[in-house]
């Protein structure tokens, strides 16, 4: 067996382009893969909403990755807020990701079953969280 040492990429709370390969983000509550194109504007231009549940500290680099020092548009930024904000859907405590998406979108004006699918959870997980987003007609 073959054992490859771990490439580590650069700080996650600066901005880069990924130039080839992908880069994974590692932290305590996930992890964001960015594949080869996209521009990371460092974890401090991000929603705080969103960072304080990954709470990232280190990038890997895939095998023969490269990525190049590069200042975020506000295109860029944009751009990378949809693969954590997926990845902060789909991880960590229910009530937090609920929290999350309810900041997105009217989570009562859709089926709980398709809230459970957009969160990764089971439909009855999701109804027994819902009373407190459910809104009572005036």
């Amino acid at each position: 067996m073959i054992y490859h040492r771990v490439q580590y990429g650069p700080d996650a709370s600066d901005s880069f382009m990924v130039v080839q390969g992908m880069v994974a983000l590692i932290g305590e509550g996930g992890t964001v893969t960015l594949p080869a194109g996209i521009v990371w504007p460092g974890s401090r231009a991000l929603p705080s909403s969103l960072m304080d549940q990954l709470q990232l500290a280190e990038s890997q680099l895939s095998a023969g990755a490269r990525t190049a020092p590069c200042s975020a548009t506000p295109r860029d930024l944009e751009v990378a807020v949809a693969p954590v904000t997926v990845q902060v859907l789909r991880s960590g405590p229910l009530d937090h990701r609920l929290e999350v998406l309810a900041q997105q979108l009217d989570v009562n004006g859709q089926a709980v079953e398709t809230t459970g699918h957009l969160l990764g959870a089971a439909r009855e997980s999701v109804n027994k969280r819902m009373p407190r987003y459910r809104s009572t007609p005036d």
